[in-house]
């Protein structure tokens, strides 16, 4: 048996994924029966594969099965970089290539588990035969945590425990319904990190535990140390930014994806691949936090960094989503109502894919002009949405929410729109109902992580409509509660200060302000920002 750690040096430059002996992904221990330099590719494969770098991890596996054909967990290895990331995509797991890699071994699973040179790589053989077994996906998943649970219990070393955490996870996925099952995850998670401080897999199997608004504070340490444990992996690069989010703190946020875009640029163009291949993902999260900040012309720089390869007619549905994404929310949280001019006649047409997003801001667009009917149309049009198949929904998100989860946004879109509309018509009390119908059923969706979905948050919607309807007592309550659970959001916070202002409680509202005024150091000039110092240079006095 041979014992081997992956340990390297921290002189390569940040952000950059080498494939070389120097690349950084982190520190790993894992015993096997392979010959020396297959167990040294296989050991970098297993530390970038728990930072979900997919295909790298992949080239490392199968470098090892051709120096050690017989080594059972190179095809292990192979085929688990085929699970994608099972924590937030409920589709993207590919069963027939998972299986065809195993088919390398040998032919039958029973002949697979039999190449297996010990007892114990034999357990990890039998757990990877179910997860690719005859169930289900969902059943898989459950099966395959008991297996490495089973593993854990009979030999509890370091990748057992970090492999049962993601299986952990991995069984309830983005569903949300299962906190129990997250929070055992990250207690076992946390307990190899306490036992590997560069364990690249615990910090970010932490990261994902934590990663709701309740829970985020507790995964802070691991977000902010997951990106100097592998930053060659670029998705170790993104990953804090989940946590950096949910915290409000948008300086990090922006500076995280800005490195995890620009690696993933990188990244393609070292492997030949298309510029479809960058992580737009990380873009659109940068965008948020710039938004935030009040950085517009950086916002608008995103968007003119997708916008050509989003346009072109060969282009991913997922790419033109993303810039969907980018170009409403920055309509949205920069009220910038002029920027972008939706196309609602092909938004509305009936065999029309309905894109959630850009049907919310251009209802908002023309609400903001005074055009009440457009946004009546846009309302009924979402509310078609909720009914259709996964062919009358596209999203941002799609592939990586069920469709449920989709029709769930649509249908808290609608009634924020008809909130919109009734406001707009001078029906406040009927706005109100409409916009305590989108907080519950918002409800029904998995807790909030990331930018905003739906892109403007039920509740901080609600507290406007509050405001808007004289009801400001109740506004008030609502945006600090905002607050509370999306701290240092600038909507929410600016509602807040506003709605202290009205009440008279002027130290309340100058802290908000004070706040607002921090966050938007770097802010363009808006009427925004100009209003908060005009009132905090008027209460200064």
């Amino acid at each position: 048996m041979r014992k081997f750690l992956v340990a390297f040096s921290l002189c390569a430059a940040a952000g950059q994924q080498v494939q070389d002996a120097q690349a950084q992904v982190g520190d790993i221990t894992f015993e096997t029966s392979a010959s020396p330099l297959a167990q040294e590719h296989f050991l970098r494969g297993v530390a970038i594969l728990h930072s979900f770098g997919f295909e790298d991890a992949i080239d490392r596996f199968q470098k090892a099965q051709e120096l050690d054909p017989d080594f059972a967990l190179a095809y292990w290895g192979e085929a688990m970089a085929l699970n994608a990331n099972p924590l937030s995509s409920p589709t993207r797991q590919d069963l027939p290539a998972a299986r065809q890699a195993l088919a390398k071994l040998a032919p039958t699973r029973a002949a697979r588990i039999a190449k297996a040179k010990t007892d114990r790589e034999k357990m990890w053989m039998e757990a990877v035969e179910i997860l690719y077994g005859a169930s289900d996906k969902s059943t898989r998943d459950w099966a395959y945590a008991e297996a490495m649970g089973e593993l854990v219990d009979r030999y509890p070393d370091e990748e057992a425990r970090a492999f049962y955490a993601l299986a952990l996870l991995g069984s309830v996925g983005r569903s949300g319904d299962d906190f129990n099952q997250q929070m055992k995850a990250a207690a076992v998670a946390q307990e190899v990190f306490r036992d590997n401080p560069r364990h690249p897999g615990a910090a970010h199997y932490i990261i994902h535990a934590f990663d709701d608004p309740l829970h985020a504070p507790l995964a802070l340490y691991a977000a902010d140390r997951f990106a100097e444990i592998a930053p060659d992996v670029e998705h170790a690069l993104h990953m804090p930014a989940h946590i950096f989010v949910q915290l409000g703190q948008w300086k990090k946020v922006e500076k995280a994806n800005e490195r995890a875009y620009q690696a993933s640029v990188e990244w393609a163009e070292r492997r030949g691949l298309s510029d479809t291949r960058r992580d737009f993902h990380a873009l659109a999260w940068m965008q948020y936090g710039q938004l935030q900040r009040g950085e517009l012309a950086k916002a608008r720089e995103c968007i003119e960094a997708i916008r050509p390869i989003g346009e072109r007619d060969e282009t991913t549905s997922r790419i033109k989503a993303t810039l969907s994404n980018m170009r409403a929310r920055y309509v949205i949280e920069a009220e910038a109502w002029d920027a972008f001019t939706f196309p609602v006649e092909e938004l509305m047409a009936e065999r029309s894919a309905g894109d959630v997003f850009l049907l919310l801001a251009a209802a908002m667009q023309s609400l903001e002009k005074g055009d009440v009917d457009t946004a009546k149309k846009i309302e009924g049009r979402l509310e078609t949405l909720q009914g259709e198949d996964t062919a009358g929904l596209k999203s941002y998100l799609q592939g990586q929410v069920t469709l449920e989860d989709l029709k769930i946004s649509a249908a808290v879109a609608h009634r924020e729109v008809a909130a919109l509309v009734r406001l707009a018509e001078g029906n406040n009390d009927e706005a109100v109902r409409f916009m305590e119908s989108a907080v519950e059923k918002e409800k029904e969706m998995h807790p909030a992580y990331g930018p905003p979905e739906p892109m403007v948050p039920p509740r901080e919607l609600y507290a406007h409509v509050l405001m808007e309807a004289g009801r400001i007592e109740e506004a008030a309550r609502a945006y600090e509660g905002m607050v509370a659970r999306m701290p240092n959001r600038t909507q929410s916070l600016l509602g807040a200060a506003r709605a202290a202002d009205k009440l008279n409680d002027h130290d309340k509202a100058r802290g908000y302000y004070a706040q607002l005024a921090e966050i938007w150091v770097d802010s363009e000039s808006t009427p925004r920002l100009r209003e908060v110092r005009a009132h905090l240079a008027e209460t200064s006095q």
